[in-house]
């Protein structure tokens, strides 16, 4: 009986941690798919302004010294931060932990189900 109640316990505890966590991430996947994207551009765009400035700067006088390449100003973009708009309340997520736990009830009662059938 006892290991009925920790089987249970886990998934319950499971369900608690694991509900909130699923939905932020099913929340937020187009806002990090997007961001992604926007990374990529930037990196683009940042290798072909550096190779532009690359070839500008070998054919001025001061390649020849042991200077370092000046990186030029448009080719810096500081303002690439990420935000994370969020509309939730607090009390959501606690509200959305229950559901997980009530969820890891159920996810038990439906493992002993099958274990039951599948071993008499």
């Amino acid at each position: 009986m006892r290991r009925l109640a920790r089987e249970a316990i886990i998934f319950m505890l499971a369900g608690l941690v694991l509900a909130p966590i699923g939905l932020f991430v099913w929340e937020h996947h187009e806002a990090f798919a997007s961001l992604q994207l926007r990374q990529d551009a930037e990196k683009k765009r940042s290798a072909e302004c550096l190779a532009k400035a690359r070839e500008t700067f070998s054919t001025s006088p001061l390649s020849a010294s042991s200077l370092p390449m000046p990186i030029p100003a448009d080719c810096l973009d500081l303002s690439a931060g990420f935000v994370l708009e969020s509309n939730w309340q607090p009390i959501v997520i606690p509200i959305i932990g229950l559901y997980g736990f009530i969820g890891g009830f159920v996810l038990w009662l439906f493992y002993r189900l099958i274990y039951f059938a599948a071993t008499g």
